[in-house]
């Protein structure tokens, strides 16, 4: 699973992804739809998920790739089948809803990210650093501007770096209302007592 903004490596083996990635450099969109499986033998997968753009392709002498993608824009699956193995979809995209209490949404972001700040500076420093060299960027700073449609780049840094279930962050993926995502992080990143 991986976010919007977020950076993403990926190792392709299977022929039908091979197949899926020569196709998305040779149509030059670079872009594809990645989900949560449910069953990989059933080709089964949830609803909500991460569009993203290839940065880089690397091709090795057997055929596979080495893949680094970025997130682009969440969305939701409306329609699934199947195209020469690999799953195919039409989607919907996502975007937050406007908050109509803006100003204490700011005051619960300022809030929210200070929480997160003071989490990631409590854990033991190997862990801290394991988190930060695995997430290949450092941590977005707060005044940084949000993605267009996906609110802030530092929530989905911090919601990529949390030690949770995938159930857990799906919940994150779907949700369109920026001050339940706050309120969601917070609640899951506890501070040690």
């Amino acid at each position: 699973m991986t976010f919007p903004a977020m950076t993403c490596p990926l190792h392709i083996f299977e022929p039908k992804y091979r197949l899926m990635m020569r196709r998305c450099i040779e149509t030059n969109s670079r872009r594809f739809g990645m989900c949560v499986p449910l069953d990989r033998e059933c080709n089964t997968y949830v609803d909500y998920g991460t569009v993203l753009f290839i940065s880089s392709l690397e091709y090795t002498p057997d055929g596979r790739s080495l893949v680094t993608t970025v997130g682009e824009r969440r969305f939701r699956v409306i329609e699934r089948s199947t195209r020469d193995g690999y799953a195919v979809a039409r989607i919907q995209f996502l975007s937050d809803e406007v908050d109509p209490d803006q100003e204490s949404l700011d005051a619960l972001q300022v809030e929210v990210y200070e929480h997160c700040n003071k989490w990631l500076q409590a854990l033991p420093l190997f862990t801290r650093l394991m988190i930060l060299q695995a997430m290949t960027t450092c941590v977005p700073n707060i005044n940084d501007p949000p993605t267009s449609h996906d609110g802030p780049l530092w929530v989905w840094w911090f919601v990529n770096a949390m030690p949770v279930t995938v159930r857990s962050k799906l919940e994150f993926l779907q949700c369109t209302s920026l001050r339940e995502r706050l309120r969601l992080l917070k609640e899951i990143l506890p501070l040690p007592s």
